[in-house]
């Protein structure tokens, strides 16, 4: 047994061969003197740094760097070391391999390996593939969210669904984030996302629910986006009449600053300070991306759906796009107009067409008189089709599809520059493009009452509404996992697959050695 507190030439501390914040290796810690271990445990005292031990007791402190590079050494980690001086004389009471963040996980195996302690296979394993995360996505300063904890302004916590931090203002629905004039990041904040909520998703700087877990659509999406989000936090409750939310007793309205630190599934009101990545300024970081790569095992694609999201891929080492999808491309607010008018007219076309084929079918099989009656119901099937309001609109809302996909196909083969990009056709169940049907039912309704209490109103209005109504009522699925999506999609309305196809292709003459790759989604079976 030995004790610290004998006199002022003892003492007491908690040292580390190595930062464990930043990785520098400098000796780290602090120490008390006349003191016992539990003096610093419990608060009582206030410790020193450790580099004034040099002032204070400088051979003692020469002794405990050397016997800190020893045991680092010989253990081939970062330390972390418990010591006693008693009566002048040092001790080495215990000694761990340190926890450390991720920017010193990462420094203090690259410095290991450049100087003989490991070899560079050992410290890409040294580096939690986990960790990677706080090092490529936006984080809150450490001294920052301290402080906001001490201050007591930790609202709340859900479940970290995707890595991030990010601070901005209150906002309550998609359109709200989506319309922000952008000058300052918003976060959105709702019981749960849906498929049409992905405009104010894309918008938003973080999402929060108070419903869903990991897998839900938030988690997904932001996941997908690269998007900071904390789902299924249940102290949270949303008035959306009042545009006001709570969190364990306290009021937050629409407007207000929060932030969100999906690392941690940690809410807290008002600002903290957050330190954005920067790879190329990490050299320590790059080195050890540029390891991995001359011992790859498999190669990596990214998901990436933006031009943007494709960039930072690359940045980040990725060998091509893995999955790009489309449906995330119809979401934004200037195209879903267009996607509404193909789907509402899409049926009438389609038994349309179907007509066409069946008459074409008869006129080849009838002989003598009955073909003459086929010959004349397949040009009445023929006329119908071409003189069809709905059909003109479905081929054009198609043609502005193709238009705008053609665009974004371009840009992301053009920023992959020569790698293979596999770009998914459509494969998001068609209702998730149009209203909740319950919302387009109480719009009917309105509308209805208006026009026969004579009290304003549009008949077109009406009739549009009632359409889209039939439509979101035949298209709904109660599993749409199951149900009348992926390849389904281009059996049903081969149209869709033939634009997106031709949208692929013509994107691909515009770009030197584009590598497109088209996936078929969900095929099940030979016949699909």
């Amino acid at each position: 047994m030995v004790f610290g507190n004998r006199g002022w030439d003892s003492g007491t501390g908690v040292a580390f061969s190595r930062n464990p914040s930043t990785g520098e290796r400098s000796l780290y810690g602090e120490y008390l003197a006349n003191a016992q271990g539990e003096d610093i445990v419990s608060g009582a005292r206030t410790p020193k740094p450790i580099e004034e031990l040099a002032n204070d007791m400088p051979k003692l402190h020469s002794e405990l760097t050397a016997a800190s590079e020893l045991l680092e050494r010989h253990h081939r980690d970062l330390q972390d070391i418990e010591f006693t001086i008693e009566s002048g004389k040092l001790y080495i009471l215990q000694t761990r391999s340190a926890k450390r963040t991720a920017a010193a996980a990462v420094k203090a195996a690259v410095d290991m390996a450049d100087e003989g302690m490991i070899e560079r296979s050992e410290a890409l394993c040294r580096v939690p593939a986990a960790d990677l995360a706080q090092l490529l996505l936006p984080r809150f300063q450490e001294a920052a969210k301290r402080q906001a904890l001490a201050e007591g302004r930790l609202l709340g916590r859900g479940l970290n669904a995707s890595p991030g931090a990010a601070t901005g203002r209150v906002v309550f629905d998609a359109d709200a984030a989506a319309f922000a004039d952008g000058s300052e990041p918003t976060i959105l904040v709702r019981r749960e996302t849906s498929a049409e909520d992905i405009h104010g998703i894309i918008a938003a700087a973080a999402v929060l629910t108070s419903r869903g877990g990991v897998t839900s659509h938030a988690a997904v999406v932001t996941r997908g986006l690269g998007k900071p989000a904390v789902v299924g936090c249940a102290a949270l409750r949303i008035d959306p009449a009042r545009r006001r939310m709570s969190v364990n007793g306290t009021d937050i309205d629409e407007g207000a600053i929060v932030s969100v630190d999906g690392f941690t599934g940690e809410v807290f009101a008002g600002a903290i300070e957050t330190v954005q990545p920067n790879v190329a300024a990490n050299g320590e970081l790059s080195q050890l991306l540029a390891w991995a790569d001359e011992t790859p095992s498999l190669g990596v694609r990214a998901n990436a759906d933006t031009p943007a999201d494709a960039r930072q891929a690359l940045t980040l080492g990725a060998e091509g796009i893995g999955l790009c999808r489309t449906e995330h491309m119809f979401f934004l607010p200037e195209r879903l107009p267009f996607v509404r008018a193909m789907l509402t007219a899409a049926r009438e076309v389609s038994e349309m067409e179907r007509a066409v084929e069946e008459a074409r079918h008869d006129l080849q099989e009838a002989a003598g008189d009955a073909r003459t009656v086929a010959r004349r119901r397949l040009r009445s099937a023929q006329e119908r089709l071409a003189g069809s309001p709905q059909a003109h609109r479905f081929r054009e809302a198609l043609a502005r599809l193709a238009d705008f996909q053609r665009r974004d196909f371009a840009e992301i083969l053009r920023a992959m520059d020569g790698r293979p990009v596999t770009i998914r056709l459509l494969d998001a169940p068609l209702h998730e493009f149009l209203p909740p049907y319950e919302e387009l039912l109480q719009e009917v309704a309105v509308l209805r009452a208006t026009l026969a209490g004579q009290a304003g109103g549009s008949p077109e209005t009406l009739a549009e509404k009632e359409h889209l109504l039939e439509t979101a009522k035949a298209l709904h699925e109660f599993n749409p996992m199951l149900g009348h999506r992926g390849c389904r999609l281009g059996i049903a309305y081969p149209e869709i697959t033939a634009t997106q196809a031709r949208a692929i292709i013509e994107a691909a003459f515009e770009v030197p050695d584009a590598r497109p790759e088209i996936m078929i989604p969900l095929v099940g079976q030979v016949g699909e």
